[in-house]
């Protein structure tokens, strides 16, 4: 069985420095094709950043997360109770920033194991599916 390979993305010369990433993968879809895909970003175009971080919904139901959260409050809580001589540098408004900040910090750095274990469980499968999209003894 002859399979036709559709996977290219064609495009006017004029938009050719426009064109970034460029990646083709395996479809979700059974099919003999692989999708294509290309970031388009005229240069003209204004530059947009990455926006405000925020916690990744998986993260809320992490208890190991949500101890270490409590922990910190509770000591912060404490800590604003017993600040009694409030000065410019100590003063409940700079020990919430402060935890704030360090409970970000903390869930940005398990988030990030997270995201490393995903990634490598993506990068396994995806290595598996391109094995099995190109043996020879499975018919399509």
């Amino acid at each position: 069985q002859t399979l036709s390979r559709l996977d290219r993305i064609y495009t006017s010369e004029q938009h050719t420095e426009s064109l970034l990433e460029w990646d083709s993968q395996i479809s979700q879809i059974p099919t003999d094709h692989q999708m294509v895909s290309v970031r388009f970003a005229p240069p003209d175009l204004p530059h947009i950043g990455r926006g405000r971080w925020s916690w990744p919904l998986g993260l809320v139901t992490d208890t190991h997360l949500i101890n270490k959260v409590i922990d910190m409050g509770i000591k912060t809580q404490l800590a604003i109770e017993n600040n009694l001589p409030r000065t410019e540098e100590s003063n409940p408004q700079r020990l919430w920033q402060s935890f704030k900040t360090d409970i970000n910090k903390v869930a940005k750095d398990i988030a990030k194991t997270h995201l490393y274990k995903i990634q490598q469980r993506i990068r396994t499968l995806t290595k598996d599916l391109r094995k099995l999209a190109n043996a020879k003894d499975i018919d399509m």
